[in-house]
Parts: structure tokens; C-alpha cells; sequence
């Protein structure tokens, strides 16, 4: 959160103190602002930072791995001035990992962007703060039988749920052309991890928790409208 913090602090004393040329994008006017945006993932993603709770002995893999995935979005704003610009959204995302894990997140966040006015073609840094609400994730179940420390074997079994879910975090950068945008940005996601065990000696459940970053690559096409 105090990175996000100075980000957003950066973005307004650029606001502040940048100097361009008049733009001659209609989209700049001051007022409220609507945009629908296409988003199309790139194919990188990492998990696990080593800031996981729990002690799983087959943790996430920290290994760069392929992710494609899609979406669209809806964004409502101010326009304040000719150079930042604040508003609302909602994006709905689906990411496939491999041929058989599939997650679905709604990311719902409060944006913040500032622009360079240059004319036609209007450069802007932003960035997108909120929380991630997983749709659909992926459950697995697997058990097997272990010796304990006596010596007696024993049934455990475990219950995984693994979701996209939590705090996300989308710094952007990008142009406007008119009605038109086109963006890059790094969507960083909490990859959340649930695991219920099962112990068949005492007829105990043991539930543990564990979170990693998910990040990626994410270029936009937006349409942008006055209102």
C-alpha cells in the first residue's frame, strides 16, 4: 500500500508541474468521461514473492510461466483538467493457465491518470488501485496414506482451492488518440491459495492459507467518450 501511495503521489506532482503544448483532444475537455476498454493479456506471469503464509512442502512455483487471458471493462471519470483525470471501474478478466485451469476475477478499482498534452496524440501515465473478486478458481482434492511419528499409518487427505482473488494494483501507461486509446500496463493480483487437511488418526481438519503475486503483461484498446 505505501508503494501505491507514492505512485499516486509521483502522477500528481507530475500533474502538477509538467508543461505541454495545448492538446487538441476532445477528450481532455473538462467534464465527466465514459470508457469502455478490450483488454488482451501477453503471456508472463510469476507466482510466489516469499511472502506466503503456511508451510506447504509443495508451495507455488516460482518459475515464469505462460498465461493468456482476455476481458473488457467499464471506467466512469472526471476529467479535472486538461492533465489528470480520476474515475471508477469494473473489468471483467479470464486467464487460462493451462488447457484445464481457467480463473474468472472482477476487478473493481478507483483510477488515476495524468497526461501530457501533445497534441492529436496525447501520452498519459496512471495507474489502477482496488480489490480483485474471484469468480471461478480451480479445486483439487488428492490423499494418500503417511506414517506418524509412532509409527501408526494414517489417512490424510487435502482439499486445494486456488483463486485470483485479493488486492490489485495496475500501474499503465499509454496514449490517446481522440476517441481512441491504446495502453500497456502490469496487472499485479494476489494469487490466493486454501488448503483444508484431513487427518483420519483423530478425525481432525486443519485449514491453511497461503498468497503470491500474480503479474502480467496487459495491453488495452479503449473507446472513450464525453458525457
Amino acid at each position: 500500500m505505501k508503494k501505491a501511495l507514492i505512485l499516486l503521489s509521483i502522477m500528481f506532482a507530475m500533474n502538477l508541474y509538467a508543461e505541454g503544448e495545448t492538446s487538441e483532444n476532445p477528450n481532455l475537455e473538462k467534464g465527466l468521461k465514459l470508457r469502455i476498454e478490450r483488454l488482451t493479456f501477453g503471456p508472463i506471469s510469476t507466482k510466489n514473492l516469499d511472502f506466503a503464509e503456511g508451510d506447504y512442502s509443495d508451495s507455488f512455483s516460482d518459475k515464469l510461466e505462460l498465461a493468456f487471458a482476455h476481458g473488457f471493462g467499464v471506467n466512469f471519470g472526471y476529467q479535472h483538467s486538461e492533465r489528470l483525470y480520476y474515475g471508477l471501474g469494473v473489468e471483467f478478466r479470464q486467464r487460462l493457465n493451462e488447457i484445464d485451469l481457467t480463473y474468472l476475477t472482477l476487478p473493481i478499482y478507483a483510477e488515476i491518470r495524468t497526461y501530457i498534452p501533445q497534441g492529436k496524440a496525447t501520452p498519459y501515465f496512471g495507474a489502477k488501485i482496488g480489490y480483485g473478486v474471484s469468480l471461478k478458481g480451480k479445486e483439487s482434492q488428492y490423499g494418500g496414506v503417511y506414517m506418524a511419528e509412532d509409527g501408526m499409518w494414517y489417512y490424510k487427505e487435502y482439499n486445494n482451492s486456488y483463486k485470483l482473488q485479493g488486492l490489485h494494483i495496475e500501474p499503465e501507461i499509454g496514449f490517446l488518440i481522440r476517441r481512441l486509446g491504446l495502453g500497456l500496463s502490469i496487472p499485479i493480483s494476489e494469487n490466493c491459495r486454501t488448503t483444508e487437511i484431513f487427518y483420519s488418526k483423530n478425525n481432525s481438519t486443519e485449514t491453511k492459507k497461503e498468497k503470491s503475486m500474480d503479474l502480467g503483461v496487459h495491453l488495452t484498446i479503449s473507446f472513450n467518450f464525453n458525457l
